[in-house]
């Protein structure tokens, strides 16, 4: 009976470390699944991220190229309102029969004199102090 008992042990001891070999492989290979299943996902997940950065930088692209057409607009728009007001100011001058004025019909004006001289004239309200002060003040 001791032999069976021996030879029931061995075949225990036996299946035993079958068992752990075989729990070994099973956890070994759910961590290597595991492994292989997150490797997966990343790489779906950095395809996706850098799909969406190209369309982000896509997006500002044509941000910055729709400000700048707008601005271009803007700045034509305003030269198209002056050039429609000088041909109005044209027109108007030709109804009152103005003509563009030449070399021959211009007025030189020496700016070297005073040719403006205003005369100042005091207040007559003014306190005698405060004439004075202007006086010392160099005001007038």
């Amino acid at each position: 009976m001791e032999e069976n008992k021996k030879i029931f042990n061995g075949q225990e001891e036996e299946v035993m470390s079958i068992k752990k070999r075989s729990f070994n492989i099973y956890v070994r290979r759910s961590f290597f699944c595991t492994f292989i299943f997150f490797i997966i996902c990343s790489a779906f997940f950095i395809s996706s991220s850098s799909k969406v950065y190209k369309k982000q930088r896509e997006v500002n692209v044509l941000k910055s190229q729709i400000s700048r057409l707008t601005e271009e607009l803007e700045s034509l728009q305003l030269e198209i309102l002056n050039l429609k007001g000088f041909d109005k100011v044209m027109e108007y001058a030709e109804f009152l029969g103005m003509t563009p004025a030449k070399l021959g019909d211009s007025v030189f004006v020496d700016l070297s004199k005073d040719n403006f001289d205003v005369e100042v004239k005091e207040e007559p309200n003014r306190p005698f102090i405060i004439r004075i002060y202007d006086k010392i003040m160099g005001k007038e």
